[in-house]
């Protein structure tokens, strides 16, 4: 039996999915038709060029919390997310790139606010490359900065020389 809150997602979606189990299944199907790695260079491919994740799934008949959970169960399916992503990043910086060169004087407010638009999202979703200097984060420690000496006057240990 499907849950309220499964058929008010499924209502407000359209999709003739009754479940997120009715989606399980579906999403199990079509990796048996077209194999795993074909179910995710599909999806993939498309957020790469910019589609919605939740587009492609419901394309799929797919909810979106099934697609994204199978997508998590795999590291190498996050890491081909993780790329779709950076690609789709790359595809904003030149489009914004080509709404500013193709901007004319009735355009040119237009132009710069999709142009902004767009190398703020590729800024965020893949810092690395596009994202400002400031912004990018490693996984490594901090810096600490120590004013004054740190040498310790005298030895620390009797009877030991420099």
């Amino acid at each position: 039996m499907a849950s309220t809150l499964d058929q008010k997602y499924d209502q407000k979606y359209d999709l003739p999915v009754t479940n997120r189990s009715e989606g399980w299944r579906r999403l199990t199907n079509l990796v048996e038709e077209l194999g795993d790695d074909n179910v995710l260079m599909m999806v993939m491919s498309r957020v790469a060029i910019g589609d919605s994740p939740e587009d492609v799934a419901n394309a799929n008949g797919l909810p979106w919390y099934v697609l994204r959970k199978w997508l998590e169960d795999k590291p190498e399916r996050m890491d081909a997310w993780n790329l779709a992503k950076r690609c789709f990043a790359d595809g904003l910086v030149y489009e914004g790139l080509k709404e500013v060169r193709e901007a004319s004087i009735e355009t040119v407010g237009l132009a710069k606010l999709r142009s902004d638009a767009y190398g703020r999202m590729a800024a965020k979703m893949n810092r690395s490359e596009w994202g400002d200097a400031d912004e990018v984060r490693t996984g490594g420690g901090g810096v600490t900065i120590i004013i004054g000496s740190v040498v310790p006057e005298g030895n620390l240990i009797e009877g030991e020389s420099e």
